[in-house]
């Protein structure tokens, strides 16, 4: 890349970067303002157990590739939700399972967006699927999570290992179970190796470790991220 090209691309994306900044501080102070509210009201159910959050997103239908697949969906914020709406597009029923707080995604830039009960950023990664409450710590909640477990074709998770662990949820705890199931597990730098348990997102697993900041960026400048690539991607 010549430098008159890096020159007129850093500045581009630092006017995107600063504006996402902005959006994200003033994000993160609507979420701890709102933390302990719950998630939008009911609107459907599946299998007796409460169903909320989403519109009914477009219909399934019989000749898109994954019509007739159920996708169980236990992830938040990117990586992990965009995997599974990829597959709600073409054609499977998604559920995604979230907690009594719901995905910390869904108030991402509410602020701009009100009176919207969800961002438009959340509703990109997750349109077409159901949400389910559930409480995985708790013994009723494991065992919900089973039965649909039970019932899906595929699990898809970017819940840390050690976590899936503690829930018992890790593909080494169900396999015998649910012998059927395609388990996925999104992590920010894999399953094994000495980075394995650490959390990432986009600006560190993606940008820095794989050197390609270093690519949108001019010699002793400040560092520059253009958001999303790595989750999106990786979804």
């Amino acid at each position: 890349m010549s430098l008159s090209k890096a020159i007129s691309f850093g500045y581009s994306f630092t006017l995107v970067v600063v504006g996402v900044l902005i959006g994200l501080v003033m994000a993160l102070f609507n979420y701890i303002k709102n933390r302990n509210k719950d998630p939008p009201q009911v609107s459907r159910h599946r299998s007796g157990l409460l169903i909320s959050g989403l519109e009914e997103g477009t219909s399934l239908q019989a000749d898109l590739p994954f019509h007739g697949v159920r996708v169980l969906e236990l992830s938040t914020v990117v990586a992990g939700p965009m995997a599974a709406r990829v597959m709600s597009d073409l054609g499977a029923e998604v559920i995604k399972v979230e907690d009594a707080k719901g995905d910390p995604f869904r108030n991402v830039f509410c602020e701009y967006e009100y009176p919207r009960p969800y961002g438009s950023a959340f509703e990109v990664c997750n349109l077409g699927k159901a949400s389910v409450k559930l409480n995985l710590k708790t013994a009723e909640g494991k065992a919900k999570i089973m039965d649909l477990l039970a019932d899906a074709d595929v699990f898809i998770t970017n819940v840390r290992v050690d976590a899936l662990v503690r829930l018992g949820l890790d593909y080494e705890s169900i396999r015998d179970r649910v012998p059927h199931l395609t388990y996925a597990s999104l992590t920010a730098y894999g399953r094994d190796g000495p980075d394995c348990g650490l959390p990432g997102y986009d600006v560190g697993a993606f940008w820095a470790t794989t050197g390609m900041s270093a690519l949108v960026q001019q010699p002793n400048t400040y560092v520059l991220y253009p958001a999303g690539f790595g989750d999106l991607t990786t979804g």
